[in-house]
């Protein structure tokens, strides 16, 4: 059996950043590519604004807090 993708969930925890790692490592041991999964919930953050809300900003908001880096 080979392994050619590892699929890891990233929602911006430690527990993630360190699964994101492990992949990363798993990959190059055995010459597959990572593919980093993260959804976002727009609705979730409603409570940090005052409407209109502007969805795009909101997710540019987040987006910037939840960057993983390796």
């Amino acid at each position: 059996m080979s392994v050619n993708t590892i699929v890891v969930g990233v929602d911006g925890s430690d527990g993630s950043t360190r699964a994101v790692a492990w992949a990363a490592g798993l990959a190059r041991q055995v010459s597959a590519r990572v593919v980093a999964v993260h959804t976002f919930e727009p609705l979730a953050h409603l409570g940090d604004m005052q409407p209109p809300y502007d969805f795009a900003a909101i997710e540019d908001a987040v987006r910037g807090l939840s960057l993983i880096h390796i």
